[in-house]
């Protein structure tokens, strides 16, 4: 007998072929079904990418709008304080603002958003009230708001210090190595392994997301290795898992920013209320409190420092006139305020102001007693 014995069966090489084939196509469904697994979860990760920018975005325009409202408070209770002390505890508050600014442990010294600074600018007395808003925790903390505290809604003067502090004792925007310190506290310190810090001083938070997102489309249709996939596949669910926890807590942070602005809105309304009731009212009224009006809130504070500023700054003018001419000096004093009153004073608002000086400061009254 020559060779080994067949014992084939007849139809054994299209079984063969037929297995074979088998293989191939479970291989090549296996791919694609990767394939598709991972363009889903590409998909998914860059939805979540999108709204955790989305969040970011928004929680950096409120924490911008946090500012100015805490700062238009903090002005508007200074301007209180100044229009309301006597001539001896208004002297130790202008030597407060004439000091040199302590340096918050969080912070640098203070500074008022442009659009506050910009509202001040004309008044003889504006630098002054921007110092005094700036020191306002600390001028809280040493018992010099008095006045304010007795006029104002009693949770203004308490709960602002409070506000400030979370501007980093002052209205400073946050450097961009205080922010990233914030970013990694919230996040976790791997976060910024994996998050560029484009704009990070911009809110804290404020980052640009790309949790490694570089691996994209086209990079998975180039692969038709099953191993490569599933290794694309694992990653991308890392990035979820991570992009997942970033939503989280941009999430709860901007809820956080909101009701903050809803409470700096209502020591607005109190705020102004209270001002409104001893001078007059503004022309426009602010909204109740709610995250989406706050731009109407702030065309309100804007008109209530030009309107109440006035009070403030005959009040300061008045004080380092006297320290400088004596207080006999009140007749010329008026001739001197009628002539170089802020442009758009009205006649009746100068009267009102001359009129809340009398009652404040004991040395202008004994000078000018009323009409």
């Amino acid at each position: 007998m020559s060779g080994m014995p067949n014992f084939g069966w007849p139809g054994d090489a299209g079984v063969k072929r037929q297995t074979v084939g088998s293989v191939i196509s479970e291989g090549v469904y296996h791919v694609s079904e990767l394939h598709d697994r991972a363009v889903a979860l590409y998909g998914t990760a860059t939805l979540l990418h999108q709204q955790v920018t989305t969040q970011i975005d928004a929680l950096r325009s409120r924490r911008t709008d946090g500012r100015s409202l805490a700062a238009g408070v903090a002005l508007l209770t200074v301007i209180t304080e100044t229009v309301k002390d006597s001539d001896e505890e208004l002297e130790k508050l202008l030597s407060a603002a004439d000091a040199q600014a302590v340096r918050p442990e969080r912070g640098r010294p203070g500074t008022l958003p442009l659009d506050i600074a910009q509202t001040l600018n004309g008044y003889g007395g504006g630098m002054v009230l921007g110092q005094l808003a700036v020191r306002l925790g600390l001028l809280a903390r040493h018992s010099m708001l008095n006045a304010a505290a007795e006029f104002l809604p009693s949770q203004t003067v308490e709960e602002l210090p409070a506000a400030l502090d979370e501007l980093g004792v002052t209205l400073a925007e946050p450097t961009a190595e205080e922010a990233t310190a914030e970013v990694a506290e919230a996040f976790g310190a791997g976060a910024m392994e994996t998050l560029s810090g484009a704009s990070v001083a911009a809110a804290g938070l404020g980052f640009l997301v790309t949790a490694g997102l570089e691996i994209g489309l086209s990079w998975i249709s180039a692969k038709k290795n099953a191993g490569e996939l599933q290794a694309a596949i694992d990653d991308y669910q890392k990035k979820i898992d991570k992009l997942t926890g970033y939503l989280r807590v941009a999430t709860t942070k901007n809820e956080e920013a909101c009701a903050s602005i809803r409470r700096d809105q209502q020591l607005v309304n109190g705020v102004l209320s209270a001002l409104a009731k001893e001078f007059g009212p503004i022309g426009t009224a602010p909204p109740p409190p709610d995250e989406h009006r706050v731009a109407e809130t702030l065309v309100a504070l804007r008109q209530a420092l030009r309107h109440y500023g006035l009070y403030a700054e005959v009040r300061i003018h008045w004080q380092r006139w006297r320290n400088k001419y004596g207080e006999d000096s009140g007749p010329t004093f008026v001739e001197w305020y009628d002539e170089g009153a802020p442009e758009g004073a009205s006649r009746e608002q100068i009267n009102s102001c001359l009129n809340a000086l009398r009652s404040a400061s004991r040395s202008f009254a004994r000078t000018q007693p009323p009409p």
